[in-house]
């Protein structure tokens, strides 16, 4: 699949499609701002990090 160059001449970032099969569910969680706002501050995979947290405390 070709890519077609931006505005600046670079060429533009491939994405990814849509899932096969989903491995996973979409939801709406609403959280604190503080909270989300210190997990953004941790850089790229943030969504992963919180994660990970709620996968330690599920019952």
């Amino acid at each position: 699949m070709p890519t077609q160059p931006s505005s600046t001449g670079q060429p533009a970032p491939r994405r990814r499609g849509a899932q096969k099969s989903p491995k996973k569910q979409m939801i709406a969680i609403r959280l604190a701002p503080d909270v989300i706002e210190r997990y953004r501050a941790t850089g790229r995979g943030w969504h992963r990090r919180i994660e990970a947290v709620l996968r330690e405390g599920a019952p």
